[in-house]
């Protein structure tokens, strides 16, 4: 391993700055409705009733809502062997 190989990833040139209105892919902006957004974090908090971390014990979970209007919900699920377990926003999706 090089010295440069331990340097941090240049920065990417995002047009996204953490205080912009987050966008879809064809660049409109995305609204959320406060009610839908506080449906996705309770359904969220819900569902990490049903994570398996006996590892971190940090159980998480993770609502998404679908352009369709369909919610889908995840949670983490930890294994021993680290690279096979699988998180909540993947789990979700």
């Amino acid at each position: 391993m090089t010295e440069d190989s331990l340097a941090p990833p240049a920065e990417q040139n995002n047009s996204q700055t953490s205080n912009s209105v987050p966008k879809h892919a064809n660049g409109k902006a995305v609204e959320i409705n406060p009610l839908v957004l506080a449906e996705l974090i309770r359904l969220a908090v819900e569902s990490k009733r049903n994570a398996y971390a006996p590892y971190s014990k940090f159980y998480v979970g993770a609502a998404v809502r679908a352009a369709s209007g369909k919610t889908y919900t995840g949670c983490n699920v930890e294994n021993s062997s680290y690279p096979l377990g699988c998180c909540a926003e993947r789990c979700a999706l």
